[in-house]
């Protein structure tokens, strides 16, 4: 069996990234690369549109099943406190000395 180790891939030194890319010294490269955009230099591909939409189709897609998620979850929600709403209408006022029982 291979050693842990192994399978354990080193990280790249943010500070030898941030020299070759050309980063000062004194800054540091993590909140740089992270605020620099993704697809830089000769990464980009000839005649790309780099735009950023709202309407593509994985937007698309994503929104509606975020509306559907909470949507379902509002739903549930809904008929708890109405179950729990009837419940509690039902008694009367004789069994009202136990009503924290159902609560």
């Amino acid at each position: 069996m291979a050693p842990l180790s192994a399978g354990v891939v080193p990280r790249e030194d943010p500070a030898k990234l941030g020299a070759a890319l050309g980063i000062p010294s004194w800054i540091d490269p993590i909140p740089f690369l992270l605020a620099a955009p993704a697809m830089m230099g000769d990464s980009v591909p000839p005649n790309a549109d780099r735009t950023m939409t709202l309407d593509g189709p994985d937007q698309v897609w994503f929104l509606v099943v975020a509306i559907g998620c909470i949507a379902a979850a509002g739903l549930f929600l809904m008929i708890r406190i109405y179950t729990k709403l009837a419940i509690v209408r039902s008694l009367e006022l004789a069994d009202c000395e136990h009503i924290f029982c159902l609560l």
